[in-house]
């Protein structure tokens, strides 16, 4: 239990400091229903959270977006959860996660075609992510009208966990 240690030249042993590892993250929800219009990519936005140790989100400002603060780029990984109110069963329902934007990482898929109490999506996948970069989760839907998500913290969030560099 002890390491070698070298001090003014002398070696010796001696007990290592205690280190414990520092968790670093976010989880994020909406506390309120999101409606998604047909036939339109939406971003999802995130009004509360459940943690962000970090300043990795804001409540007030890109609500929608996890932004990969200073000291922390490496590995990541993402999760997105999505659950559609069963208020239509036809057409299909989408979950993705886009980074910086632009290119969708992760995506499930649902083709509705029978009654349901709702649709649960789910997304998980590891990433590189920069300082600066940024996340968002985004749903569409083509049921010929509104389709409502479940948001609140219990079916609906999005989190990034820091694995390290």
């Amino acid at each position: 239990g002890q390491v070698m240690t070298v001090a003014g030249g002398i070696p010796s042993w001696a007990t290592p400091a205690a280190s414990t590892p520092t968790f670093v993250g976010c989880r994020l929800f909406n506390s309120t229903n999101q409606s998604i219009p047909t036939n339109t990519s939406t971003e999802v936005t995130l009004n509360s959270e459940a943690f962000d140790t970090n300043g990795f989100h804001s409540t007030t400002t890109n609500t929608a977006r996890i932004t990969i603060p200073t000291g922390y780029a490496g590995k990541y990984l993402v999760t997105a959860s999505w659950e559609w109110d069963g208020g239509s069963t036809t057409g299909a329902r989408e979950l993705f996660v886009r980074k910086n934007g632009n290119l969708a990482l992760g995506n499930a898929n649902y083709i509705g075609q029978s009654p349901h109490a709702s649709y649960f999506q789910n997304v998980i996948f590891p990433i590189d992510l920069a300082v600066g970069d940024w996340i968002s989760m985004w749903v569409q839907q083509n049921s010929g009208g509104n389709a409502n998500g479940q948001c609140t913290q219990n079916y609906t969030n999005f989190s990034a966990i820091w694995l390290g560099a």
